[in-house]
C-alpha cells in the first residue's frame, strides 16, 4: 500500500491549495476592489474592499468590522515575521516561473503546430495549382511533389 505524504493546508503552496480547493469542491468568487455599486452590498464588504486597496493600520483603525480587525492583526504578523515573508516571496516566485514556463511552452507549442498547418496548406494549394494548370490528377500531383505515400489519404480528404 501506497503511504501518503500528508502536509499541513498552511504549508501548501498557492497551486497546491489552489487543487485542492478544486478537490474538496470550494467555490471562487472575484470581488472588484474599485467597483463603484457601494450600496447593492454589505458595509462590510465595501469595508474589506476598501481595506483590501489600503491595507495599513490607519485603514484597519477605521473600520467597524471586527473581522477586518482580526484580519489586520493577522497581516501584521505575518509582516513582522520574516520566516512567513520569505515563504511567501518563495511561492510568489514559484508560482511566477511555473507560470512563465507554461506561457513559453505553450507559445513554442503554438509556434510548431502554426508552421505545421502552414507547410500543410502550402502542399495543399500547391497539389490543386498542379492538378488545375496541368490537369494531373490527385495522385500524380501529390507523385510530382514527392509527398510520402503515409501522408496522401491526409490531402486526398482535404482537396
Amino acid at each position: 500500500m501506497k503511504k501518503l505524504n500528508m502536509v499541513p493546508l498552511q504549508e501548501l503552496n498557492l497551486a497546491d491549495r489552489f487543487l485542492f480547493d478544486e478537490v474538496i469542491g470550494a467555490t471562487r468568487i472575484f470581488l472588484n476592489t474599485r467597483g463603484e455599486n457601494d450600496d447593492e452590498v454589505s458595509s462590510e464588504l465595501v469595508e474589506f474592499l476598501h481595506y483590501i486597496e489600503n491595507t495599513t493600520d490607519q485603514a484597519a483603525q477605521t473600520s467597524s468590522s471586527e473581522r477586518i480587525h482580526r484580519i489586520h492583526d493577522r497581516v501584521r504578523e505575518v509582516r513582522q515575521n520574516e520566516k512567513v515573508g520569505v515563504r511567501y516571496m518563495l511561492a510568489w516566485e514559484e508560482k511566477y516561473y511555473a507560470q512563465e514556463e507554461a506561457r513559453e511552452t505553450g507559445l513554442t507549442e503554438g509556434r510548431a503546430e502554426g508552421r505545421a498547418e502552414g507547410r500543410e496548406d502550402t502542399i495543399l494549394e500547391s497539389i490543386r495549382n498542379l492538378m488545375e494548370t496541368l490537369k494531373l490528377s490527385a495522385d500524380q500531383a501529390m507523385e510530382a511533389l514527392k509527398i510520402p505515400a503515409g501522408e496522401r489519404e491526409k490531402y486526398r480528404a482535404k482537396i
